[in-house]
């Protein structure tokens, strides 16, 4: 499993690390669809690509990880999706993601975490520890 994850105040933050499949991806957005309850009450999800050397991912798996993500916009609708990328090929592949009809207002692409949190609000965590636990997020 390359990646880790943390409930803050009022959203989620996962980082990802190493080589990163489609899979893991599905898995960690996976778990956060399944809680209906919990997708209503968070304001955002904070997706950390910085520490990853591979994603191994095509276009058209990005494109249907924001069809299976829409579930939760349409819980949610006002859920912001901020991911955080430096590297040029995970940042066109998040930008795929945040720039499909279904995600384009709810998700953006950031180059540091600052920023994405700026956006998602004054009220949100910062971020997980080396030692966060394991656990949900989505992109």
């Amino acid at each position: 499993m390359a990646y880790q994850s943390k409930f803050e105040s009022n959203g989620v933050y996962t980082r990802y690390y190493g080589r990163v499949h489609a899979n893991e991806i599905e898995e960690s957005g996976g778990r956060l669809r399944n809680h209906p309850l919990t997708v209503a009450r968070i304001g955002y999800c904070v997706c950390d690509f910085l520490d990853v050397e591979e994603l191994v991912i095509t276009d058209f798996e990005v494109l249907m990880l924001a069809a299976r993500d829409h579930q939760i916009v349409d819980a949610n609708p006002g859920l912001k999706i901020a991911i955080v990328a430096a590297d040029a090929r995970v940042t066109a592949i998040a930008r795929i993601y945040a720039g499909s009809p279904l995600m384009r207002l709810n998700a953006r692409v950031y180059d540091t975490l600052d920023a994405a949190y700026e956006w998602v609000g004054p009220t949100a965590g910062r971020g997980l520890q080396k030692t966060g636990a394991q656990g949900a997020c989505v992109a």
